[in-house]
């Protein structure tokens, strides 16, 4: 169970029954059923959730199109707030005991962020590179920063709050998939 609750200015989440090891294991769960959706329909899926240099962009796998060659790069995001809020959360920076530390928003270098509804099971596939180029050139603002304290690991971070409706009504979503 989920809890927003609001204190001043900050937002904490609240887990009930889950920890960062509940978390890690959706999400894993949640990039494999979206690698399916990929390689059910003939593409070449390439993990690269291991390996350093990709986990430094915040890219978990490369797809390579069957048709004409083209290979993209996806990072997959799972949330079970989304369906609450309607937003997605982009994480511009943590603030944990050894520091502050840019969020995946600031080093995200993936062409498609696959943001996932996972209470309604819904993927949205949207254009990262052009989203976030458009957001840092102030050409798309349509969004909210705020604060929050996230009870799982103890830490205060900032999002940066974007309603998937108004992503989907500016284009930067062209594709949505139930997984």
């Amino acid at each position: 169970m989920l809890n927003l609750v609001k204190r001043g200015s900050i937002f904490s989440v609240v887990y009930e029954g889950r920890d960062f090891t509940t978390t890690l294991v959706e999400g894993n769960k949640t990039e494999d059923s979206i690698k399916r959706l990929f390689s059910d329909k003939g593409f070449i899926v390439q993990d690269c959730s291991t390996v350093k240099e990709y986990q430094e962009q915040d890219i978990d796998f490369l797809v390579k199109s069957p048709q004409n060659g083209n290979t993209l790069a996806y990072e997959v995001k799972s949330d079970n707030v989304i369906a609450k809020s309607g937003n997605v959360a982009l994480e511009m920076y943590m603030q944990r005991a050894t520091g502050i530390k840019n969020g995946w928003y600031n080093y995200c270098k993936a062409d498609y962020l696959v943001y996932c509804d996972s209470i309604n099971r819904i993927a949205y596939f949207i254009a990262w590179k052009k989203l976030k180029a458009d957001m840092d050139n102030c050409v798309f603002y349509n969004y909210q920063n705020r604060r929050f304290k996230n009870t799982i690991d103890a830490c205060i971070g900032c999002v940066r709050l974007v309603n998937i409706h108004n992503l989907h009504a500016a284009g930067y979503v062209p594709y949505i998939s139930y997984y």
